[in-house]
């Protein structure tokens, strides 16, 4: 299988090469890991060489979903973030074109180089981002104030792109985003909750698993997959772990968001409570959690009054309340779907090239135990369970 990955994403390589003029070139490939942090990709470093240009530092990801797992549950590996690349991010550079947008305010992406829709063996090309000073935060701890404010400025930038499409024109709102599907129903959803659920529940303190189960037995779980007050495109998995960050000598953070596979439309406070339960910890929670929410709002108003929307006649302040109140147990059912997969320890984190989504029922280690108790005494601490 790894044999074949390479072979396929030389072949890749090579279409790219010869589509931006790198004549006689010469391709250098290397497979590293990430020690738990990805499951649905092989990932390549890359270099790019040939004697008339500079070299060129590459990433890739080709796909590494078992076959047997596609079968269970049919998607189309890639397909959603090809499209992102290839032309929604496009019209969003164009909208800020349009609207005078300066560099700072601009939504952060990677370039983009090219792709294979091979099946079993699809792959995208971008820019290597490492090569370029950026990495990922490390998931076994909380993120801190300065990444989760600079995360959520770029997660508003991206959400206010996608309402000033669709208060402008509405018709092509719904052009551009008709091939945005469910990456998984409300009865998938409930399939692979029920798995991770069962390994965490025995994690979690003995005084509150009924409470929890009673809770988890009454959700709607294809409610979240909706949009509420706005329709809104969301990136469907913002966490740290597809987030890249840089910081300077002058102590600026860069973060450019990563993996679009999940891009559905929804609420914004989809995207947002699955980055703050997936991402932080009780400490950083009592402290930063309602001055996150009200960061995210201040940067979505002046995100959209810079593309010449009005927040008040779209989404009001009034209009995320109401969608906070309603979306905050999917930050509690993401909680407990993705902390012992984000905690877990590289030698225990299931192969997707051959394993199935019952390998996501993770026993807790210590942190994610930890994590998954401090997330149920939030959520009791707030009245929802």
């Amino acid at each position: 299988m790894a044999e074949e990955c390479e072979r396929r994403l030389r072949i890749t390589i090579d279409n790219i090469a010869k589509e931006i003029g790198y004549e006689n070139h010469e391709v250098s490939v290397r497979e590293f890991h990430t020690g738990g942090a990805n499951y649905t990709s092989r990932l390549y470093h890359i270099m790019l060489s040939t004697p008339k240009h500079e070299d060129l530092k590459l990433f890739a990801k080709v796909a590494a979903t078992a076959e047997e797992v596609r079968k269970m549950y049919p998607f189309q590996i890639f397909d959603t973030e090809i499209y992102v690349y290839t032309k929604l991010l496009k019209r969003y550079r164009e909208l800020e074109n349009e609207n005078g947008i300066e560099k700072q305010n601009r939504l952060t992406t990677t370039k983009f180089y090219g792709f294979s829709k091979v099946y079993l063996y699809e792959t995208l090309v971008m820019e290597d981002m490492v090569a370029k000073g950026f990495k990922t935060y490390d998931r076994f701890k909380s993120i801190d104030w300065q990444h989760a404010s600079q995360a959520v400025f770029e997660l508003a930038k991206f959400h206010a792109l996608s309402i000033a499409i669709r208060d402008k024109d509405s018709e092509e709102f719904d052009n551009l985003t008709s091939n945005f599907g469910l990456l998984f129903d409300g009865v998938q959803f409930k399939t692979f909750f029920d798995i991770a659920y069962k390994s965490a529940l025995s994690a979690i303190k003995e005084e509150h698993r009924q409470r929890l189960t009673d809770f988890f037995n009454k959700q709607d779980f294809d409610f979240y997959n909706k949009p509420i007050r706005y329709p809104v495109l969301t990136h469907g998995d913002y966490r740290p772990s597809n987030l890249m960050y840089k910081v300077y000598e002058d102590g600026k953070l860069d973060i450019v968001p990563l993996d679009y596979q999940g891009c559905q439309i929804s609420s914004p406070l989809r995207d947002l409570m699955y980055f703050i339960f997936s991402g932080t910890d009780g400490v950083f929670r009592a402290r930063y959690y309602r001055q996150l929410l009200d960061s995210y709002y201040s940067e979505l108003n002046k995100a959209l009054r810079r593309l010449h929307v009005d927040p008040e006649k779209v989404y009001s302040k009034e209009d995320f309340e109401y969608e906070l109140e309603l979306m905050q147990p999917y930050g509690l059912i993401m909680g407990v779907m993705l902390l012992p997969v984000i905690t877990v320890h590289e030698e225990n984190a299931p192969d997707m090239t051959k394993s199935t989504f019952e390998d996501f029922a993770i026993t807790p280690n210590e942190v994610g135990a930890q994590r998954l108790n401090e997330l149920v005494e939030d959520f009791i601490e707030m009245g929802i369970l």
